[in-house]
């Protein structure tokens, strides 16, 4: 059911869905004209414009769905500079994470050893300074000898 992914775009609500969550706009349009003032235009999948079972439960009884791009609930555009490397998304994590990474015996995947502990952290200042530069994080990349795993290390 769930083989493909979310690929399937609503062209009301501007959301990613599954094939089973999803009707096509089609039906609904030959339904109720006056719904296409509701609708995006936006084609995914087979180049078929689709409404999620939300929207249509909503557009069948001529209404606004409260998700609708139409209602003002769309993302906000991301703005080009946004890109933060590794070390920023974790600079900008609410929650610390301390927990132990070992390499698995086989296939170089890592895997999760004893507890993790979340620790709450406050990222108002991190914020404001990003984006940055690698030369401005001031971090050395170490490579040990043994377990020949990177361990990032913040300098004050």
């Amino acid at each position: 059911m769930v083989s493909q992914g979310p690929v399937y775009i609503c062209t009301c609500c501007d959301q990613l869905w599954y094939r089973h969550s999803v009707l096509c706009a089609e039906k609904l349009k030959c339904f109720n004209p006056d719904i296409v003032k509701y609708l995006c235009n936006k084609v995914s999948v087979n180049d078929i414009e689709w409404v999620c079972r939300t929207c249509y439960d909503y557009l069948v009884k001529n209404r606004i769905p409260p998700c609708a791009v139409v209602n003002g609930m769309q993302f906000p555009e991301k703005p080009a500079f946004l890109d933060p490397n590794e070390l920023e998304w974790r600079l900008l994590a609410p929650r610390i994470a301390f927990q132990k990474l070992m390499q698995a015996p086989r296939g170089k995947q890592f895997k999760l050893q004893g507890n993790v502990v979340n620790v709450p952290a406050d990222v108002t200042n991190t914020v404001t300074m990003l984006p940055r530069l690698p030369t401005e994080t001031a971090t050395i990349k170490v490579k040990l000898k043994e377990s020949c795993s990177l361990r990032v290390q913040r300098c004050h």
